[in-house]
């Protein structure tokens, strides 16, 4: 019989040969395949013969291979032999045909597309042979060096001694389409475990792990064959080769060398492997609606190991963790989408992410849903029914609800063809105590549309216990109602990460895997002279599709948005984080949230030279749900997660902290302890006289103890330091004083707070130091969201090393950002200037203790620059390591242990309130540049319009001191009480007159006038 058609186009050989038929109408009889292999070339030769019955057609798919050669016999009918990949179609014919192939496969020497050819070993796991479009039995026939064993499907080959070489050969039946092939240099060991043996093919330089392997393996044999049933092979081999594999085949599992190395694997991944025995390979997957088995082995078997050991909420938490990082966006693919992922490069890391992690957590809410019983059954009955057969979702969703009892098909449905995830929030939380039972009432919101159909673990914490109840919901929003016996002090969603669903944020701790499936990535080169240190991981990061920044490029702005990552040390750095290790011992990598987008991570990598570089990057894709990693000659010494919380929590009502009125120390052995520290932090609430008397006090019982002092002053910006020191010095009054510092431009708060305080340090020469930055600097970094607008010689005045990363305070600087008004600038504005105003603090704090070598610096600041661990105090130390310093806050602030030394209790003691002349006044440079300040209206609590004043008056003195703007009259009024009478020169019209009027208080909690300069303040 002759050719009728011979057709090759788009990589497709379609070889026609006889009458048109099914391709399909039977099995062929199997697929012969002859090696040849050339190690050193890295090249495979191969010969594939398959028989066809009569009446049968066929679809041969050859991929990358190049094809040297097609024929069919019988003689006569073959067709010209062709050069390039290509598929073959025989189309049915009468007569049997026997169809042959010669074709090539050229590796490179590194191994790639899962297929490696080298004198140290042999793995063909990708596409290395043509395929069929059905199942076959294959035969194989190789030479090989003397040393090698070989394993095709499962099966060692037999050896026929050749010289120094040796013949292989192996027949599988129902092989299928695909035949993996690994041979190398193996030495083998073996355990049997009841009628499975089960052995090592390892390396010679790796055989040492094998009785660990082996022991592992056989604890998880038995594990799933008391949980599912029989092991589905008498003999099953654990497979080293030298790429970076992990799969499972009917009878083995292949491990990549670099894998099988890791302390880990032997109870992580290993186990899972052995539980693909049962489903995976045993049960097969039908491709046609998405791989569950993945998801269900990972259940079985990391899930499994992880509740085991009493880590299961932690490992849930990891795994959500992972799909939050990876499976995002358009990596979020459906679970019936899903067809499983050989490696963990960027793309297969979502597909991972969906098919593993995803899917193990349905099968976890499954078993919860239906219960442990149901659920061993329905495994059971899946692997029964199923076994030597394919199944998909259907299959499963039927096999669980007929032990179940119940339609699981709903369950399924929501959680297999949406890509998205529940978001859970508690709203509109009320306590109600009636008859000693206290009722809880809260809203359940889900905050994505369409809701899920979910049954929420919510758990109650009491001073008698915690309780935990089952609350269903379906609707956006479900009012929930619970009675505890205690009062509650804390609610939670989820805390042991049981549903599939969103992280809160405040679950979220920042990890690796999170860079690594960043949308948005971007690597911040260090300087040239320090780049060579970490080329081996750049040249990883720009395969990853990581976009190289320069240091000199990149702007504050920039910074601000997606993910980075630090190679060692620059300005950048420094400004975010402060200074790096001055030792790096090793390769390590740190992640941390970043300050500036609470989205996206930053991570610090430092290195001591390119070797332990080279020797970590490699490794670091196993790492990926930690936050920490430090490595020394490429094996891992650490490996941890920052914390973060567990489950979505509200405090209801905290209990009160307290302390045994025994331990409370008198003010004398307080201020004895104060005087050892060379900086004393004495925290203020601004307007409160009581916590000022209190800061008079400790400066004058230590200036009364001999101790020499500098006092460090919040409200004062180091550009006016003169001015303090003018005044100390007694160059100038207290009124050019004022003036000259700004005070009342740049604080605003009542300078009677303070007085006491700064007359006491003129009095007896104690040096002040402006400690803090100009205010309009820190404005504009606020409203801007960046340090990018600021003038060079404003930048160059910063802190260069400043943290905004220390423990807490992100959480502290959140809270005092919701008090300001929407709209007044970003958090990351107000992170950022609140940073250079703490770190300009400690900067100016250390210059102090240079300036004054042997005295003791105090620190007159607020509350939350004084924290101890997360304001000025952890950042004068990490200037000055060692440096002695104690924290000192005043009873009212909201301290809890560990924020303070000291928690000393004041006077309850109120300034009078400040006189008031009662009027609104606009400077006249606004109006037509003339001096004094025009009245535009009256407060209703004065007497300034009585007394005689008219609006459209121009104020030009007060008491004889000439007033061009608001702080002129506050400095006349200093020593003025309400009801006072005051003399106020002023013009009206082209005539200047003299009045005078009495002052007054504003009324406790009464409002200024709109447009009041107060309100400024």
């Amino acid at each position: 019989m002759t050719a009728q058609t011979l057709f090759f186009a788009c990589c497709t050989l379609l070889v026609l040969l006889g009458p048109c038929g099914s391709a399909a109408a039977a099995a062929a009889a199997g697929h012969h395949l002859t090696l040849d292999f050339d190690l050193a070339g890295h090249r495979l030769l191969g010969t594939s013969r398959l028989h066809l019955e009569a009446g049968t057609g066929l679809r041969l798919d050859c991929g990358p291979l190049t094809v040297t050669g097609v024929s069919v016999a019988p003689e006569g009918d073959t067709p010209p032999n062709l050069a390039g990949g290509a598929s073959i179609v025989l189309a049915a014919a009468p007569e049997a045909r026997t169809l042959t192939v010669t074709w090539e496969l050229q590796t490179p020497a590194e191994g790639a597309a899962d297929n490696r050819i080298a004198a140290d070993g042999i793995t063909l796991a990708g596409f290395w042979h043509p395929k069929a479009d059905r199942d076959l039995a294959f035969r194989l026939e190789t030479t090989l060096p003397g040393n090698f064993l070989a394993l095709a499907g499962g099966r060692p080959l037999s050896a026929t001694p050749a010289g120094d070489l040796q013949r292989l050969a192996v027949e599988l039946a129902a092989a299928g389409p695909h035949l993996p092939f690994v041979a190398g240099p193996y030495t083998v060991q073996s355990r049997r475990v009841g009628p499975t043996l089960i052995e090592t093919w390892f390396f010679a330089e790796d055989a040492g792990l094998a009785a660990g392997y082996l022991a592992s393996a056989a604890a998880a044999l038995e594990r799933f064959t008391r949980l599912i049933g029989p092991f589905p092979v008498e003999r099953w081999a654990m497979v080293e080769n030298r790429l970076p594999t992990g799969y499972a085949y009917p009878g083995f599992t292949l491990l990549g060398q670099a894998v099988v190395r890791l302390p880990f694997i032997r109870d992580t991944a290993l186990v899972h492997e052995v539980a693909h025995a049962w489903f995976g390979t045993a049960v097969q997957v039908d491709p046609a609606g998405g791989d569950w088995a993945e998801g269900l082995t990972a259940y079985l078997a990391d899930h499994g190991t992880a509740e085991a050991s009493g880590t299961g909420p932690a490992h849930r938490k990891g795994l959500l963790t992972r799909i939050e990082a990876y499976a995002h966006g358009e990596q979020a693919i459906p679970l019936t989408a899903f067809r499983g992922a050989p490696n963990l490069d960027s793309k297969n890391r979502a597909l991972r992410a969906v098919g593993y992690d995803k899917g193990a957590l349905l099968f976890h809410m499954l078993c919860r849903r239906i219960g442990e019983r149901a659920f061993v059954d329905g495994l059971q009955r899946l692997y029964t029914e199923y076994r030597d057969r394919r199944a998909g979702w259907p299959e499963v969703t039927a096999a669980f609800a007929a032990e179940a009892g119940k339609d699981l098909r709903p369950f399924f449905a929501q959680w297999l063809e949406r890509t998205d995830l529940p978001v859970l929030a508690i709203d509109k939380a009320h306590l109600d105590q009636r008859e000693g039972v206290t009722r809880l009432r809260f809203e359940l919101v889900q905050q994505t549309t369409p809701p899920f159909d979910l049954s929420v673990p919510v758990r109650v914490q009491t001073l008698l216990g915690a309780t935990t109840r089952q609350v269903h919901t379906d609707s956006v929003r479900r009012e929930v109602t619970l009675e505890v016996s205690g009062l509650p002090t804390r609610l939670t969603l989820d805390a042991d990460f049981d549903l599939l669903r969103r992280l809160d944020p405040a679950e979220r701790p920042p990890t690796w895997a999170e860079f690594l499936g960043g949308a948005e990535r971007s690597v911040l080169l260090p300087a040239a002279a320090g780049r060579a240190v970490f080329a081996p991981l750049i040249d990883t990061l720009r395969a990853a599709g990581c976009r190289l920044v320069e240091a000199e490029t990149v702007t504050g702005r920039a910074l601000a948005s997606g993910s980075w990552l630090f190679l060692g040390d620059s300005s950048r750095r420094r400004s975010l984080f402060a200074a790096p290790p001055a030792k790096v011992d090793g390769f390590s990598l740190e992640v941390r949230r970043s300050p500036l987008d609470p989205e996206a991570v930053l991570v610090l990598v430092d290195s001591a030279s390119a070797d332990e570089t080279g020797q970590a990057a490699p490794r670091l894709e196993h790492y990926g749900g930690f936050s920490r990693l430090h490595f020394l000659a490429g094996r891992n010494l650490e490996k941890t997660l920052a914390p973060a919380a567990d489950g979505i929590s509200l405090e209801l009502l905290a209990p009160p902290a307290g302390m045994p009125t025994a331990a409370m120390l008198d003010f004398d052995r307080i201020v004895d302890d104060l005087a050892e520290s060379r900086v004393i932090h004495l925290g203020e609430t601004h307007t409160s006289y009581g916590d000022h008397l209190v800061q008079l006090q400790i400066l004058q019982a230590l200036h009364g103890r001999g101790h020499k002092l500098a006092i460090g002053l919040e409200m004062f910006s180091r550009s006016r330091q003169q001015a303090l020191d003018d005044y100390i010095a007694g160059r100038t009054d207290e009124r050019t004083f004022l003036k000259q510092s700004a005070y009342h431009h740049e604080w605003g708060y009542d300078y009677r707070l303070y007085r006491e305080i700064l007359q006491f340090a003129r009095a007896v020469r104690i040096p002040l130091v402006a400690l803090n930055l100009d205010p309009g600097v820190s404005g504009r970094v606020f409203s801007d969201g960046h340090t990018d607008g600021l003038a060079a010689t404003e930048r160059a005045d910063l802190p260069a090393e400043r943290d905004l990363d220390l423990p807490g305070y992100r959480e502290r600087i959140a809270a005092a950002h919701a008090a300001h008004p929407a709209g007044s600038g970003s958090f990351s504005g107000f992170l950022q200037a609140q940073g250079l105003w703490d770190e300009t603090m400690a900067e100016s704090v250390v210059r102090a203790l240079e300036r004054f070598p042997s005295y003791t610096v105090v620190v007159l600041a607020g509350n939350g620059h004084s924290h101890k661990t997360s304001g000025i105090p952890p950042r004068v130390a990490r200037r000055v390591p060692g440096v002695e310093q104690r924290v000192v806050q005043v009873a009212g602030a909201e301290v809890t242990a560990g924020e303070a030394d000291y928690l000393l209790f004041a006077p309850a003691i109120d300034l009078e309130p400040a006189p008031k002349l009662g009027v609104i006044l606009t400077p006249t440079g606004q109006a037509d540049g003339a001096k004094g300040l025009i009245v535009q209206g009256f407060s209703p609590h004065g007497q300034a319009e009585t007394a005689g004043l008219r609006r459209g008056d121009r104020i030009l003195a007060v008491n004889g001191m000439t007033v061009r703007e608001v702080t002129d009259i506050r400095i006349a009024l200093l020593d003025r009480k309400a009801g006072d009478t005051v003399e106020i020169r002023l013009r009206r019209g082209e005539r200047e007159q003299s009045l005078t009027m009495p002052l007054t208080p504003l009324p406790e909690g009464s409002s200024l006038p709109p447009g009041h300069p107060e309100l400024k303040k």
